[in-house]
């Protein structure tokens, strides 16, 4: 409904490099991921995740998977997932990648590339990944010196999952290519930990193979807490305190470092413990003014998380001589994912046409390293309609091949195949728009198909539901098609549109229509509208319900033979009129005798007389409190593969992965406690929609009910909020958020005052993430506290990383 009015989509965009997540389940799939990371464009960035077979671990990495929103999905070939993993994989909007270690192998040392597909059902090509040498061979194509970059020796040692970690893997020839082209100074490799608590310092603060993947690139967003919970302060020093064995703890660190790493370390559980007071007098002496100490340790309980804590706080406050902050988190690392906020350029907005196939046609900015026409990249794009209004998708693989194909080709495909056997995921939902991978060099096509495809393949994908439009529903958008479009509905329901139509359409006007004096004393008398304000609401109404053509106008006439009086528009009006009675003909007196009277259409009659005020007066505040991307008026569900419909409802919208339904009741005047059961029941009103709720997912449950705000009983309408209160409460723990909107006719609405409409989805039910609070013991400044003090000791850091130079 919003795309058929609306044919220009104004486009925010920003080019940056893919997102990637590795599926870990081992220390040796981890060293794959870094080794890959290390060498691509963007790759400090890019996520590593560990897989259990653990129930509430799999639904860990759901969560983070839809948090980190990454473009494509890597696992090591050797590893087998659970069918639960791939359940996971199969229902996510990414393509996932089963890759030989050789191929990374491969990749770092440039022998061979990794091929991204990239296309839509009909054509695809094979793009390559970027290499971090084609990135950096375009930032310094001349050598360099004072960049300040850091690798360690390659020599093996027994503190090499903590310096892979923290500076990443990197081959010989690499190594001497950052020395030759870029100045970088060599570490020795630590021979104790003591060594390695300096180094990592000197890696944090400097750059190193890691953080060099996102060197030229715009990291956004920072602050103080992030949703991970982390402090990002220069005042701050962050431990993360690692057994060899412990996937959590190290993937944790890796996914929380890039974003701010100069105060994160990744150091040996054991040696900290046992060692505080040595360890507390080297941070101090780095960090002066250090004001703050967080720990991520992975501890069986409270108790002894809390035990800890208290140790730390009181050895550091001790060497500081005075108040430390201490907070140690020790569960539920997953969190620490963070999606990636890296750009290569600042947005880039332009105006697109809707094309006759539902298509909008885009080139997405070239990122800088990136000159031959075969690299992959990724892409953000947030769309807003002419209107102004975000357009928000649902985040399934079912609508992620909707954004890249037309119906055509989506339909040829699936009945070529019997069933879309490779999908098409190049682009996909996101919660700001939508994200893709692109080509460069080449043009991107992002398709927008109207919201009955949106909603019912929507419907289909996760519910197995196929809903098919009704009469209701046939009369709605034709009304709305008649009227120009969803956006007018807010003004015809607000300035007196409604009921200007319930005049039109009452008795009186079936014969002969209803002129301007008519239709005033109805508001008047009827809706209680004072005579001046009826009086402006049709002069202001009547033109627009003409043009449109939902009303016509015309005169009523006597025929001089039969004297039946009858309605006849004026495009009907000729010298001689043929009687609607007797059907003889009889010739027009002076049409100046007559008052204009207007009748409304079929449609508009039927819409009224099968309850479409509460629909559109519904959808009008829909616009104005969480305006759906996605609107159908209403439909029969069916079950799959099913001849009779299991349910009707009213309206159903999308807004991102929110779906919405109402129910609307319209009552003329409000005053018997029938109606508030009516509304409630379970086979007509509120109970019914929550059961077609739980039945296909929707998280919001409208009770529209209009009536006349001057003509209601008061206590009446208590006893209908008491009533969609009580039943709101049983749906909270369902996830269901349940509301009533009231909306009146007759006087002037603020729309406000008897809704609200805000906070549809209750707090307690949003798919929040647990606080950090809630996970870990002590305390944490609640505002900034660094501000513009420099945290380091610069003659501290030279000196140790004097110390650790390999001469």
């Amino acid at each position: 409904m919003l795309q058929a009015e609306e044919k220009i989509i104004a486009l925010n965009l920003r080019s940056r490099p893919l997102r990637l997540a590795y599926l870990v389940t081992c220390l040796e799939d981890i060293e794959n991921a870094i080794s890959l990371y290390t060498h691509t464009w963007g790759g400090a960035a890019n996520a590593i995740l560990p897989v259990y077979d653990d129930e509430e671990k799999i639904k860990q990495l759901q969560k983070s998977l839809i948090k980190f929103d990454p473009d494509h999905i890597l696992f090591t070939h050797e590893r087998e997932l659970s069918s639960n993993v791939k359940h996971i994989l199969d229902n996510y909007p990414a393509l996932n990648y089963s890759i030989h270690r050789k191929e990374i192998e491969s990749f770092v040392k440039q022998e061979d590339n990794i091929y991204i597909r990239v296309g839509n059902l009909i054509s695809f090509t094979q793009a390559k990944l970027p290499h971090i040498v084609s990135t950096l061979n375009s930032l310094y194509p001349n050598p360099v010196s004072n960049i300040d970059l850091n690798v360690v020796e390659l020599f093996p040692s027994e503190f090499d999952l903590a310096l892979s970690l923290q500076a990443g893997i990197i081959t010989q020839t690499y190594q001497q290519g950052l020395i030759r082209h870029l100045g970088a100074n060599v570490l020795k490799t630590p021979l104790n930990c003591e060594d390695l608590f300096k180094i990592s310092l000197c890696l944090s603060t400097a750059l190193n193979p890691a953080l060099l993947t996102l060197e030229n690139l715009r990291i956004e967003e920072r602050g103080t807490f992030h949703r991970s919970g982390w402090l990002d302060e220069p005042l701050a020093l962050c431990l993360f305190l690692y057994e060899n064995d412990d996937l959590d703890i190290v993937t944790s660190f890796w996914n929380a470092r890039w974003f701010y790493p100069s105060n994160k370390l990744l150091f040996p559980k054991q040696e900290f413990i046992d060692n505080v007071e040595h360890y507390a007098n080297l941070a101090l002496s780095a960090i002066p003014s250090l004001e703050a100490i967080q720990l991520a340790v992975n501890i069986n309980n409270k108790y002894e998380a809390k035990e800890l804590q208290n140790n730390i706080k009181y050895i550091f406050s001790k060497v500081a001589e005075r108040n430390i902050a201490v907070r140690l988190t020790y569960r539920d690392f997953y969190q620490e994912v963070r999606k990636v906020a890296i750009y290569t350029n600042s947005p880039k907005i332009s105006s697109q046409k809707i094309h006759s196939d539902d298509s909008i046609r885009f080139l997405p900015e070239t990122p800088l390293g990136l000159k031959s026409n075969d690299f992959a990249f990724g892409y953000d794009v947030k769309l807003n309609l002419d209107s102004g209004s975000k357009l928000l998708f649902p985040r399934t693989p079912e609508i992620s091949t909707l954004l890249s194909n037309s119906l055509i080709d989506i339909e040829d495909k699936f009945y070529e195949e019997q069933g879309i056997s490779f999908p098409s995921l190049s682009i996909r939902a996101t919660d700001i728009g939508i994200a893709g991978i692109g080509v460069t060099g080449k043009e991107c096509k992002l398709y927008l198909h109207p919201d009955s495809v949106i909603i019912s393949r929507y419907l289909n994908s996760i519910a197995n539901i196929v809903i098919k439009a009704n009469r209701h529903t046939r009369y709605a958008e034709g009304f709305i098609k008649s009227l120009g479009g969803l956006r007018k509905i807010y003004f015809l329901v607000n300035k007196g549109g409604v009921e200007t139509l319930l005049a039109l359409c009452s008795q009186k006007s079936e014969q002969s229509g209803q002129g301007t004096t008519s239709l005033i004393k109805f508001l008047r008398d009827k809706i209680k509208i004072d005579h001046k304000k009826a009086q402006s609401i049709i002069n202001e109404q009547l033109p627009e319900f003409l043009a449109s053509g939902l009303v016509k106008r015309g005169v009523a006439l006597k025929c001089p033979i039969c004297v039946l009086k009858s309605w006849y528009s004026i495009s009907s009006l000729n010298e001689f009129i043929e009687c609607q009675g007797c059907l003889e003909k009889f010739q027009l007196e002076s049409i100046e005798k007559h008052e204009y009277s207007y009748v409304p259409n079929e449609l508009s009659r039927r819409l009224i007389q099968n309850g479409g005020i509460a629909v559109l007066a519904t959808a009008s505040l829909f616009l104005i409190a969480n305006p759906p991307s996605f609107i159908q008026f209403g439909g029969d569900l069916f079950e799959s593969n099913q001849k009779n419909n299991f349910a009707e409802i009213d309206l159903i919208a999308i807004a991102g992965d929110i779906l919405t339904i109402a129910e609307c009741k319209y009552f003329p005047k409000l005053d018997s406690e029938e109606q508030v059961q009516k509304s409630l029941s379970s086979s007509t009103g509120l109970k019914k929609a929550i059961k077609i709720a739980e039945r296909i997912g929707a998280k919001i449950v409208i009770l529209g009910v209009s009536t006349n705000l001057e003509n209601f009983d008061r206590e009446i309408v208590q006893s209908l909020k008491h009533g969609v209160a009580s039943l709101a409460e049983t749906t909270k723990n369902k996830g269901i958020g349940v509301h009533l909107w009231l909306t009146g006719i007759g006087v002037d609405r603020d729309p406000y005052r008897n809704n609200n409409l805000t906070n549809l989805i209750p707090r307690n039910i949003q798919n929040e993430q647990k606080s950090i609070y809630e996970r870990g013991v002590g305390e944490l400044p609640f505002s900034s506290f660094g501000g513009m003090m420099k945290p380091f000791d610069d003659r501290v850091l030279k000196a140790w990383k004097s110390q650790q130079l390999l001469s």
